[in-house]
């Protein structure tokens, strides 16, 4: 959903009811998790197949300082983990990773009983999410009212397009060159406090 659709939840339902009789959507997707629960679960129980984002958050990036890996410490992948486990609790039927450590992605999907989706999160996501501009390598700065065009790339995207779904049925992509890392002593302290936490 579009940044601020969503910031209460009288808007949030008037939104993503016009979303789905007017634009024929099948589900809606704001960001967020624990602080956008209640938010979530209206939508939720308004009848309306709804999915989060968490991790980085384009919405709200700034408050993170700009485009930055998110979860790369035990606790602040622990609030990633809470995150997300407030976004399964509200009732949505999946959620998206983005710019968040492999490893990290990977232990939270598996405590999750719905499927998630991943963009920089590394290949242990249930399905994976890349821009078509971001695959096709196509750039923001062309200007085609006034630049002459001596290719045909539908071949060449198609084909680049091909590959990726079968690198991402393969789970080949991504690999480890296009995953986040993160210190193993904060994963295994993040690991450990999974396992606390399943103890609760």
């Amino acid at each position: 959903m579009p940044y601020q659709s969503y910031n209460t939840v009288e808007r949030a339902l008037s939104n993503a009811m016009r979303f789905m009789q007017d634009a024929g959507t099948d589900a809606v997707k704001p960001q967020g998790g624990k602080s956008q629960a209640h938010i979530l679960k209206a939508l939720v129980d308004a009848g309306i197949p709804t999915a989060s984002h968490i991790g980085l958050t384009p919405h709200t990036v700034a408050m993170f300082g700009g485009f930055k890996i998110q979860g790369r410490t035990a606790d602040a992948a622990m609030k990633i983990l809470e995150d997300a486990f407030a976004i399964q609790d509200a009732g949505c039927f999946m959620l998206e990773f983005e710019a968040v450590p492999a490893k990290i992605a990977t232990l939270i999907s598996r405590q999750l009983e719905i499927p998630t989706i991943g963009i920089g999160a590394g290949v242990g996501t249930d399905g994976q999410i890349l821009l078509g501009y971001d695959l096709l390598g196509v750039f923001t700065d062309f200007k085609p009212k006034f630049t002459k065009r001596y290719a045909k790339l539908t071949e060449v995207a198609v084909g680049g397009i091909l590959e990726y779904v079968r690198e991402v049925k393969e789970g080949k992509f991504p690999d480890d060159d296009h995953s986040y890392g993160i210190d193993e002593a904060e994963y295994e302290k993040f690991a450990t406090l999974v396992e606390k936490r399943k103890q609760i």
